[in-house]
């Protein structure tokens, strides 16, 4: 029986909660199943704050002052939020409301309105608000209905679809399944989720709003759809709620506020932490522990890593409004052939005037062929008026292998009539062919054409997320564009490391070898041969004739460091006749002799100054650097009337070595990896895709060759 007092109580319950969504929240949050105690955070009233005046203005008629987007980690309550208490709340203020609730799967979705429901079949809320009654014909977990006109229905972005339902209000919770952030079908699927089906799905396109849950996930997600969506005229604003799990510092030790949207909500920080009960240092510690991409795209809220990619957003605080009128041009063209695809067809134009690279304007879209094509001659059109035919840029098309990349090359090539038109064949990795080009931005080399024609951040936070983003276009665009620029992708011969029993004449073999096998092997073709041996060593140094005597010293086993290092400053590069033994008998250069060991740096940081066996000289002094390669690649890139069809490196005591070096050489100069060096040895076998033995000696020879110019 109830009591007159309980009557009170319940009355006084229900006017508050429908005066206040904090209020409900505070009084239905244990009614949630799971949900335990409410504990109050800043960052909850302002969900709560900002749901109710959404909320208000649809019950009241009025057009929706904008739709809305919240970013915030997991573990925030934001669900229990907007989907289970708000949609409840809802009927408690105005019965009719209809609701519309989306996520990635159908048990979250579903899951989500049955808690919904079971709050709303709730003693206390029954009490509260009486007239509120689930009719039993329309009672389930996708669908259910009040006796008042009000109704919730679930849908899945991939799945499920709301066709039929109209809603005053929309909440989109967690679109895309985490797990799959990096999936192109997911991406596209939520992209066309939000594009083409939410915008039919509404009572009233002008009071019915649309709310976005979710954590960041990558570029391209639906808060990066919803936010573009908003660009375009005519489209209703958007709202942006962006609540990293902490601030980062900055270079003077402050933290950072930007990444707080608004950036005013920053103040409310505690020790830079959101919410040091939730999401305390134990908790930002395991999100750390699961790696940079998960933590920097659902924490920081990030759809890519600022800080340790291989592109990062300062080297780009470089701008200008035009490149220099007379310079080196190239429109690279990566072209994707299918309309909302995943991938962007990206031109990028770059200029080189002998002392920086300025990128831009750069074309990105999805496009159909026909149109695709229709959109890459309007843009060298576009490039011809503004510098003219003798400054214009040659039109680089990335050529494709087999029979339909020859078709699809020919076909652009025809639409670009009358243009400098030329094709490329990138081979290798992305993240190896991007190397230099992100050299050169760290170097501060690379300059941005800021002139309102192209979206300058996008391209920014693309190269930002490389290559852990989604999209790698942009990119792979500009990497061609500087490859072609520099000369680094046009040489048109090239496999790696043939067997010397399986020959295939007219192309280029990169041969590593050890000294036995060299002295063992007859090579009659035009070659070139770099040779590595060992630094000498501080006792016991035996010299010959071919190894110039230390400097400064009246006792050759009784070196210095400096002696040891003009010793062997001497020996890398020198091309004197070579003191090895080995069967190449057409030789077109005098063999290059380099000195060093195969040690790691790495691994003598902590005894940087002691000497190392058997050596009895400091690592500095005997590592490999890039310096001492450079002279092996003016060998390797010099013009020549006769071109070298073998490239040997030849080492006398570690195969490992060698094999680095070939495999430097191979990819420095971009040529594919079609097949490895012949050996039982499992660290000679260096696939296509697999790292060299000796990381820290592919390097090294890797960024000599940015420091010699092809002539």
């Amino acid at each position: 029986m109830i009591t007159s007092a309980e009557i009170s109580k319940y009355e006084l319950i229900a006017l508050n909660c429908r005066e206040s969504f904090r209020e409900y929240v505070d009084q239905f949050w244990e009614e949630v199943p799971g949900a335990g105690k409410l504990r109050w955070s800043w960052h909850i009233e302002l969900f709560c704050d900002e749901f109710e005046k959404i909320v208000r203005r649809i019950v009241a008629g009025l057009p929706k002052e904008y739709d809305a987007i919240f970013n915030e980690p997991p573990g925030t309550s934001k669900s229990t939020i907007f989907s289970i208490l708000g949609p409840s709340w809802c009927w408690a203020i105005a019965p009719w409301v209809r609701v519309l609730t989306a996520s990635n799967t159908d048990n979250l979705v579903l899951d989500l309105s049955n808690k919904s429901r079971t709050v709303i079949k709730s003693e206390k809320y029954q009490k509260c608000f009486p007239d509120i009654v689930i009719r039993e014909d329309q009672d389930t977990k996708g669908y259910f209905a009040n006796t008042l006109g009000g109704d919730r229905l679930t849908c899945t972005v991939a799945g499920k679809s709301p066709v039929g339902f109209h809603a005053h209000l929309i909440v989109i919770d967690d679109p895309i399944d985490p797990k799959k952030a990096l999936s192109e079908a997911e991406v596209r699927t939520a992209k066309e989720f939000m594009v083409d089906v939410i915008p039919t799905r509404k009572v009233d396109k002008v009071v019915t709003a649309t709310v976005l849950v979710m954590q960041r996930l990558g570029l391209g997600d639906p808060t990066d759809v919803m936010l573009a969506e908003a660009k375009k005229e005519g489209a209703a604003k958007v709202w942006h709620v962006c609540l990293p799990a902490q601030l980062q510092r900055g270079g003077d030790g402050a933290w950072v506020e930007s990444d707080v949207k608004p950036q005013t909500l920053a103040k409310r920080y505690i020790d830079g932490l959101l919410d040091p009960v939730r999401l305390g240092p134990v908790a930002i510690a395991e999100a750390k522990a699961r790696g940079a991409h998960h933590y920097n795209t659902q924490f920081l809220q990030q759809p890519f890593n600022r800080e340790g990619g291989m592109f990062l957003a300062k080297f780009f605080n470089k701008r200008v409004k035009a490149a220099p009128y007379k310079a080196k041009r190239v429109d690279y063209v990566d072209r994707a052939a299918t309309e909302g695809g995943g991938c962007n067809t990206v031109a990028t134009n770059m200029a080189y005037d002998g002392e920086a690279y300025y990128v831009g304007p750069v074309l990105v879209g999805q496009w159909e062929t026909y149109e695709r094509d229709d959109q890459l001659l309007t843009f060298a059109t576009m490039l011809r008026t503004r510098f003219g035919e003798e400054n214009e840029p040659v039109h680089v098309i990335e050529h494709e292998p087999g029979s339909s990349g020859v078709d699809a090359y020919k076909h652009t090539a025809r639409k670009l009539g009358g243009f400098k038109v030329k094709p490329d064949r990138p081979t290798g990795e992305k993240v190896i062919r991007a190397e230099p080009f992100a050299s050169q931005c760290a170097a501060g080399n690379v300059i941005l054409v800021e002139d309102g024609t192209w979206d300058v951040q996008a391209w920014i936070d693309e190269l930002c997320a490389f290559p852990h983003g989604r999209l790698l276009d942009r990119p792979d665009s500009a990497a061609g564009a500087f490859n072609y620029l520099t000369g680094r992708n046009r040489s048109p011969i090239g496999i790696t490391a043939r067997p010397i029993r399986k020959r295939t004449p007219g192309l280029l073999r990169i041969m590593a070898m050890s000294g036995e096998e060299a002295a063992n092997t007859i090579i009659n073709e035009p070659s070139l041969l770099i040779q590595i041996t060992d630094p000498p060593k501080r006792e016991g140094v035996m010299w010959n004739g071919d190894v110039p005597p230390l400097r400064n010293s009246s006792k050759r086993n009784n070196a210095s460091l400096c002696d040891v290092d003009q010793a062997v400053g001497n020996l890398s590069g020198c091309m004197s006749p070579a003191a090895m033994p080995h069967g190449l008998n057409k030789l077109l250069d005098p063999p290059v002799l380099i000195r060093f060991t195969a040690i790691d740096p790495a691994d003598h940081q902590d005894s940087w100054e002691e000497p190392v066996a058997p050596y009895g000289f400091p690592c500095e002094a005997i590592m490999a650097k890039a310096e001492q390669f450079a002279p092996a690649w003016q060998v390797l890139l010099k013009q020549r009337i006769h071109r070298p069809e073998m490239i040997a490196v030849m080492d006398d005591s570690d195969s490992k070595r060698a094999l680095s070096v070939a495999l430097a050489i191979c990819d420095g100069m971009g040529l594919p990896r079609i097949e490895t060096v012949c050996r039982s040895d499992e660290a000679w076998q260096a696939g296509e895709k697999e790292a060299p033995p000796l990381p820290h000696i592919y390097r090294e020879c890797r960024k000599a060759r940015g420091l010699v110019k092809r002539g």
